[in-house]
């Protein structure tokens, strides 16, 4: 070697520093791999990408914490693996990685300082990972990533959280045909499903709120078909545990002919993380409690009660005098379905209803003979169909639907509203009192969708730009005039001596065919012309800023005996309130409960604030309303012309139910883990195994759990129990035991203090909130039935 190339002493520490530089760049890019592949490894163990963060985060702060060297490039690869795992980014594809993914991070945890090559250090850490490896190789060799997400309700029926795209092969290797998607949130892998040939049905639906009606239906009517074709339907939310599972439940009950009760035993059996929530949702479960109320107490209610009754009965008097919501007997509201015997010819259909008797059982009916048929939005005379309906021997297996012919010179859906039987429910009603002689003739909707087509058609040369959508957007909001034709359609129907075959009429019905389409073809109807806006409206449509009379068609005259049944109703509101003292309050005191009184004060006035936020934030005026799920008016402007008041109250149900499920577990969970010692670890776990499905609705499981345990800690639980009824009724208990000893001096201070009563009325009703002695419900009514047991009914 020659001088010139023998490095100077300089030379050599700078060529050093390079190797180290070079080692240690390629060490932490080393740790930044494996943390990210030990991020996605987590995510994928806990079978919950799209779930809770804590379990999460927490693991990888400790992957985090215990690498070495813990620089940047290992932090930076963790927030990516946690990205991947949370968001939609399907980890299953990156499995066959797992292991790898162990060895590269056992290998990278290996300290600066050493040879990589140190087999010593390599087996160290490889042990030290072995769970998450055990895993990844018991996952490996039941090779079913998917394995822990759902669960086999029936023999055809699946239950489970979102598959992704890799999950679909193995839904396809357990033999899955039909999906069912309850997620709002998440379309499906419809690629894969078509690959495999599995059928989608999407039932969009907004987590933590129940179906709606119409939805079920659809749900349970697909459910069928796939079953009576013995084909394997998988529902899924996005847990699996509430959209999804009332479905199920609903599949149960209606196809499989189960009992409310059986169903839902058997979806806890399997699939213990079922929320029955959403399955229970009818006015916040205070169905059940009025029930057992009424049950014990008769006509001696207190206020709670008797606010819970008349927001009831005051929610369905307001819908009867603003829709005219009336029940009809002989009437249903059916799909429509196609007869695929091609037996019916037109003018005939095949109906066959199905009723629940009392002793449980299912009888099924045949209608047959002339039946009026129709469908929302009902505009044109032509809409509504006399049809003759028929028994036909090959259409028995169908039951709850309405079978229309595929022979004729126009679809009977057609020419409803421009039917198509994409799921269109249908008002079917063999009442006499209801049929015509002759149909109307139709408006013929193919027509006028032709027409709105053409006019839909772009060039799809323009390159559309952000003042583009602005300007649609404007547009948008301009054209949206669906109400005002309706209402407009409404009054001038009301006045013309030919109702519904006016001119007007059938302009602005179709002009409402348009607007009705407008959001999915953005063909917009004409605006209302001065000759389509009516100068005066009937008194029913109240329209209190326009001019109005009296009608004295049918509508007229409804809502003018519904206002004579309000009147009468707030009369008799304010006789039957006078009396609070005819509740049995002492009887539901018990002695002892003094020692959790100032706690129970405490809690209350933490659940009232919660309560009292949410009305505030909807603008509900009344916790009564609140509670019960049926809430008359919203105050708030955000909310008072929210037209979807079904999701609307969906949403306050579940708010309500969250706080109520919060304090009923604070109850609970007080008692037991200061009750229970080392003598008590049995029933400690049984309590635990309890504590996970308690809810303000499935209290009942506890009482049974007391009742098969010995537990001396029930009159501990009266206690509290009574104390939270005292807290919350004080001023009322006071009141009844003030009349009692001094009549006289309460009438005087009562007339006395008339008029400041009368101004702070809406704060005493805002302030006096009385729903949490409520919360533990069925404890209040087992000591009432201890103290009085020959009084419940």
């Amino acid at each position: 070697m020659t001088e010139k190339n023998i490095p100077t002493e300089k030379e050599a520490e700078d060529i050093q520093l390079t190797d180290e530089e070079d080692q240690r760049t390629f060490k932490n890019v080393l740790i930044a791999v494996a943390c990210l592949l030990s991020s996605i490894l987590t995510a994928y163990l806990l079978n919950n990408p799209y779930g809770n963060y804590i379990p999460i985060i927490l693991i990888a702060i400790f992957e985090w914490y215990r690498t070495y060297p813990r620089q940047k490039h290992s932090y930076y690869g963790l927030c990516i693996g946690l990205l991947l795992g949370y968001h939609h980014i399907p980890i299953q594809k990156f499995q066959h990685l797992f292991p790898y993914a162990l060895i590269i991070t056992s290998f990278a945890r290996t300290k600066h300082d050493m040879d990589l090559n140190d087999k010593r250090r390599y087996i160290i850490h490889l042990l030290y990972d072995i769970p998450a490896f055990l895993l990844v190789i018991i996952f490996k060799l039941l090779n079913n990533p998917l394995n822990s997400l759902y669960s086999q309700i029936t023999p055809n029926c699946y239950l489970g959280c979102l598959p992704l795209p890799s999950d679909v092969e193995v839904l396809n290797k357990i033999g899955i045909q039909c999906v069912v998607n309850m997620c709002a949130e998440y379309n499906g892998p419809r690629k894969t499903y078509k690959k495999y040939n599995i059928e989608q049905l999407h039932l969009p639906t907004v987590d933590s709120t129940a179906p709606s009606l119409k939805t079920i239906q659809k749900g349970v009517k697909f459910m069928k078909e796939a079953s009576d074709n013995n084909k394997k339907i998988f529902v899924h939310c996005k847990g699996g545990m509430g959209r999804s599972a009332t479905i199920v439940f609903c599949h149960l009950v209606a196809n499989e002919k189960m009992s409310p009760e059986d169903a839902l035993k058997l979806l806890k059996e399997k699939r213990a993380e079922v929320t029955t929530s959403l399955i229970h949702y009818a006015g916040n479960g205070y169905h059940g409690f009025l029930l057992a109320y009424l049950k014990r107490f008769g006509n001696c209610i207190d206020p709670f009660a008797r606010q819970i009754l008349l927001a009831i009965q005051a929610f369905h008097v307001k819908e009867l005098r603003i829709k005219a919501r009336i029940i009809v007997p002989n009437t249903w509201s059916l799909f429509g379905v196609v007869d695929e015997t091609g037996t019916l010819r037109y003018g005939e259909v095949f109906v066959q209803t199905e009723q629940k008797t009392e002793c449980g059982s299912y009888v099924s009916e045949i209608i047959t003979g002339p039946i009026v048929v129709t469908r929302n939005p009902c505009f044109h005379p032509g809409d509504i169909r006399r049809l003759n309906a028929i028994d036909v021997p090959a259409l028995h297996e169908l039951k709850n639907v309405i079978v229309f012919p595929m022979h004729g010179h126009q679809s009977h859906p057609a020419e409803m509203s421009g039917g198509d039987l994409d799921g269109d429910t249908f008002w079917v009603s063999h009442e006499q009192r209801f049929l015509f002689e002759n149909n109307e003739i139709p408006f013929d909707y193919h027509d006028q969708a032709m027409k709105d087509d053409m006019d839909m058609q772009l060039d799809t040369n323009i390159n559309f730009g952000i003042t583009d959508i602005c300007k649609f957007f404007v547009e948008y909001i301009e054209a949206d005039n669906l109400g005002m034709i309706a209402n407009s359609h409404l009054a001038f129907a009301d006045q013309s001596p030919l109702r519904a075959k006016a001119e007007k009429c059938l302009q602005l019905a179709r002009m409402h065919s348009t607007a009705v389409d407008f959001a999915k073809n953005g063909v917009s109807a004409q605006r209302l012309t001065a000759d389509l806006r009516p100068p005066i409206y009937p008194h029913f449509m109240e329209k209190r800023y326009k001019l109005n009379y009296h009608s004295e068609t049918i509508l007229g005259r409804l809502y003018d005996e519904v206002k004579r049944f309000e009147n009468n109703l707030n009369v008799n509101r304010e006789h039957n309130g006078s009396n609070k003292s005819s509740f049995p309050y002492q009887a539901l005191i018990v002695d002892g409960s003094d020692i959790f009184m100032a706690a129970a004060m405490t809690t209350k006035n933490e659940y009232n604030s919660e309560l009292k936020r949410v009305m505030r934030q909807y603008g509900i005026q009344s916790e009564a309303e609140l509670v019960s799920g049926y809430i008359l008016k919203f105050t708030t402007k955000q909310y008072s012309k929210q037209a979807k008041t079904f999701e609307l109250r969906n949403e306050i149900s579940h708010a309500v139910k969250t706080i109520q499920d919060k304090y009923l577990r604070i109850f609970y969970e007080e008692i037991y883990n200061h009750a229970h010692d080392a003598d008590q670890l049995l029933e400690t776990v049984q309590w635990a195994d309890v504590s996970k499905k308690l809810t303000w609705k499935s209290q009942f499981d506890l009482f049974l759990f007391n009742s098969k345990c010995d537990i001396t800690i029930d009159s501990e639980i009266m206690k509290k129990a009574s104390a939270w009824f005292r807290v919350t009724y004080k001023s009322f208990y006071d009141q009844m035991k003030e009349k009692k000893t001094s009549r006289k001096r309460k009438k005087s201070r009562m007339a006395n203090n008339r008029e400041q009563n009368s101004n702070q009325h809406y704060q005493n009703k805002f302030d006096r909130l009385l729903s949490f002695a409520w919360i533990v419900y069925p404890i209040l009514m087992k000591i009432y039935d201890t103290k009085h047991p020959s009084d419940v009914m």
